[in-house]
């Protein structure tokens, strides 16, 4: 499959011819471009029509010749510097045009792979998942680390307090101990 690639004209700043700019939106079956401004409507509001990659060449080549054509009609009325200018500025204008076509030809292959990559909704929603997932897994950890920390109670050497009440001391305190702990008061 290729992949749909969105175009736009946009007027020159001089000489008054267009330029065409495009850039990859989302893979398809054919070689499909979506037109901006071109909404659906209704439940894909905001959605892009799609025409096929051979109608952006052609249409792209169709408005070259037709403005080198008026370029043409007009250049007798043209002195000419007026219409070496003129020439110059559209032979810059789909020159131009010519190496974004060819570059748009060329890319086009990476596009799927690029829109997978670039797919917001999928990349976001699949992170928002990991992170629910993480934070339910952590709270179920802490859960069972209360169960199991509740679920011990300390071990009473009932033997050794009995001797402790009886005779006020704990006969197998190492001797160690005992010489740390400091003296009785007089």
């Amino acid at each position: 499959g290729e992949m749909s690639i969105s175009t736009m004209a946009t007027s020159a700043g001089h000489g008054g011819g267009t330029s065409m700019m495009t850039a990859v939106t989302a893979p398809s079956a054919p070689a499909l471009v979506p037109v901006p401004g071109l909404g659906l409507g209704g439940a894909l509001e905001g959605a892009q029509r799609t025409v096929s990659m051979r109608h952006v060449v052609d249409s792209c080549l169709v408005r070259m010749h037709g403005e080198l054509g008026a370029l043409l009609q007009q250049g007798p009325t043209m002195g000419d510097a007026e219409r070496k200018h003129a020439l110059h500025l559209n032979l810059h204008s789909a020159r131009q045009q010519l190496l974004r076509l060819v570059a748009l030809v060329q890319w086009a292959p990476k596009a799927r792979a690029l829109a997978e990559c670039v797919d917001h909704d999928k990349v976001l929603d699949k992170a928002a998942r990991h992170a629910r997932m993480l934070q339910a897994a952590v709270d179920d950890m802490f859960a069972a680390h209360v169960d199991r920390a509740g679920g011990f109670n300390p071990m009473f050497d009932v033997q050794t307090a009995a001797e402790v009440l009886e005779t006020g001391n704990y006969k197998d305190l190492p001797l160690a101990i005992e010489r740390i702990r400091p003296p009785e008061k007089l």
